[in-house]
């Protein structure tokens, strides 16, 4: 799914190529049988005084 953006994503400068096959090379290091991934997930819920 992310591998498929790297072409917009460089032509529109967001990163530049070495960053972004970086980052795919350590998403793929995850897979590995000692990877590691995590992930967080926050939620805000805000009121409005009245």
């Amino acid at each position: 799914m992310i591998s498929g953006v790297r072409e917009p994503a460089v032509a529109a400068e967001l990163i530049d190529p070495a960053t972004f096959d970086a980052g795919i090379a350590a998403l793929r290091r995850t897979a590995e049988p000692d990877g590691v991934f995590c992930y967080t997930f926050f939620k805000a819920v805000a009121h409005r005084r009245t």
